[in-house]
């Protein structure tokens, strides 16, 4: 019979509710919803956009599940049997369009878990390509665990709706997309364990291999959230995977409400609702220094009083839309090029120009063409001005020397310029989107 009782689905909706509602706030903070735009990220393609409309649609289909089901639960409520015990009313009492609908519930419960698998199914994937890759230079597309993802997808695309299509017992459908789901999920989740015991020696290497901060930063960060997340992955499918055995033992025999049954729906609730939370702040990384200026600059500018600077020892920027890594300074440092990500009216960026070792040519190449503004329904080139400027340590210009500074207007290379004590300066007061190289996550 259902195991699930009114109570718990209740839970469950709430949950699912206020995960939706996380979902929507995070994504407004992020970029007020330019990801969803098909057209946000070029250089991601079809593929990455796929994935995260994929996973973001598991979302509302699960609260479509726990709502309905909710709902139904409680309008056929209990039935006291001749022993006097009390248990929930069984399918067969219900009306033929209940259980119609209730079969359509757990499709929808079912499509959500499939995709949330495939998301999960990438990610793993990928990090495992990265982290067992050789020297050697591989092609994600090419690998083995591209292949095992795609092997995984059309299983769990395919499986989850169909073990509720198959299931002619309606006491059955519930019991056995726990039971596939869980065994799904429980395989992803241990072997996550892998890329969390890799991970600590990953970023270990690249500290020695001199890594930006802001690389090993997030990448420690993304660990934390990572080790979280499984633990939650893991309070979803073992509860789940419980019920699931013993929906299947129990098919079609009528059972009182039971204490445990509730409590080990209720903890996979939690982590469902926690684990998926995780994933959205790993998919769509906020820039949290970012955010603060921004607001800071709303203040300032709304007061008239001039923006300050942020703090030559910070990077301006270490996030990006779409999975990616943007980093600050230091990304500059090491390969001329600036990432700017979702800053509202900034002025005066300023930090460092990169170092060169003596003998190398005094030629600074920007790529401040890649800097777009997001204007209505279109993108549209951002026309920009940059002053190099040779500066003391006080940070005042120094005249009188030879070059002290040249102005260019919509170029990409700045020739015959020192090095040694430059700094960049842009000036915007516009929302800006990166289109800049970054990192997969």
């Amino acid at each position: 019979m259902s195991q699930l009782s009114p109570a718990t689905t209740l839970m469950w909706a709430i949950l699912s509710i206020l995960l939706c509602c996380f979902l929507l706030y995070h994504l407004y903070r992020f970029d007020k919803f330019r990801c969803l735009k098909w057209s946000s990220n070029q250089q991601e393609g079809a593929f990455k956009r796929m994935l995260t409309y994929a996973y973001l649609l598991s979302v509302p289909l699960f609260v479509v599940f726990a709502l309905s089901l909710t709902i139904l639960k409680y309008h056929h409520g209990y039935t006291q049997v001749l022993d006097g015990d009390i248990i929930l009313t069984p399918l067969a009492f219900w009306s033929n369009r209940a259980q119609t609908l209730t079969k359509v519930a757990y499709a929808f419960f079912g499509v959500s878990w499939a995709l949330e698998m495939v998301a999960h199914l990438e990610e793993l994937g990928f990090w495992l390509f990265l982290l067992t890759t050789t020297t050697q230079p591989q092609q994600w597309q090419r690998s083995k665990y591209f292949y095992t993802w795609c092997i995984g997808s059309v299983g769990a695309l395919i499986g989850m709706p169909l073990v509720v299509g198959l299931s002619t017992n309606q006491d059955c459908a519930e019991a056995n997309v726990f039971l596939a789901g869980s065994i799904g999920s429980a395989l992803i989740t241990l072997a996550s364990l892998r890329v969390n015991w890799l991970f600590p020696r990953f970023i270990r290497r690249l500290q020695q291999e001199g890594a930006e901060v802001e690389v090993t930063y997030w990448l420690a960060k993304f660990n934390e959230l990572n080790n979280i997340r499984v633990a939650f992955r893991f309070l979803l499918v073992m509860p789940t995977m419980v019920l699931g055995i013993q929906g299947v033992r129990t098919a079609g025999r009528v059972e009182p409400i039971r204490f445990w049954m509730d409590l080990l729906a209720m903890l996979a609730g939690v982590g469902t609702a926690i684990s998926s939370a995780i994933t959205l702040l790993v998919f769509f990384p906020r820039a949290s220094l970012a955010e603060m200026v921004s607001e800071q600059d709303k203040w300032t500018l709304g007061s008239n009083h001039k923006h300050r600077k942020p703090s030559m020892s910070q990077p301006t920027i270490i996030s990006h839309p779409g999975r990616r890594i943007s980093l600050g300074p230091n990304r500059f440092k090491r390969h001329h090029t600036r990432s700017i990500s979702s800053l509202k009216s900034f002025t005066d960026i300023d930090f460092p120009a990169p170092a060169l070792s003596k003998g190398q040519v005094n030629t600074l190449e920007l790529e401040l063409d890649n800097w777009t503004l997001q204007n209505g329904a279109s993108d549209c080139s951002i026309p920009y001005s940059v002053t190099i400027e040779r500066h003391d340590d006080m940070g005042a210009p120094i005249l009188g020397t030879p070059n002290p500074g040249k102005k260019v207007d919509n170029t990409n290379t700045m020739t015959d310029v020192p090095y040694e004590e430059m700094r960049v300066k842009g000036m915007r007061y516009c929302d800006v989107v990166n289109r800049s190289e970054g990192g997969h996550y």
